[in-house]
């Protein structure tokens, strides 16, 4: 674990699973944070400070700390190979917690896998998602 300043963090949309941040989840986080809640840290990729898991509690912390974006909040910092490999990971993460995936996200993520080069079986794999699922996804 490491902290390190908000301005630091890159929010990269093309690695993002879902297809949007959710306005409620977002509005629930930052409640939490403002009763005093202290959230896990976010995953970030050490090489570009790209965030690979934690966009809504970024999102919560950006705004908590609008005025400061100094503010160093916990992070782990992970490496990765590459984009492809930055998404696969976001993707196995933002599959098994948090705000469950909608089959519009999985969709959109088997469309990013791709162009990532990503195989099938691994989306499956990541995504925890059965063969007959991702026939009907595609």
């Amino acid at each position: 674990m490491k902290k390190i300043p908000l301005s630091a963090l890159v929010m990269d949309f093309s690695l993002y699973p879902r297809h949007q941040i959710d306005a409620g989840t977002v509005a629930r986080l930052a409640d939490a944070l403002e009763a005093g809640e202290a959230f896990p840290p976010i995953i970030v990729c050490k090489q570009t400070k790209k965030v690979i898991d934690g966009f809504h509690r970024c999102t919560v912390y950006q705004r908590a700390y609008k005025d400061d974006p100094e503010h160093a909040i916990e992070v782990e910092l992970q490496e990765y190979e590459n984009d492809a490999a930055r998404f696969a990971d976001a993707l196995a993460l933002n599959s098994r917690h948090g705000t469950k995936l909608t089959p519009f996200d999985l969709a959109h993520c088997i469309v990013l896998a791709r162009s990532f080069g990503l195989s099938d079986e691994e989306v499956m794999s990541k995504a925890a998602i059965s063969a007959r699922k991702y026939k009907e996804l595609v």
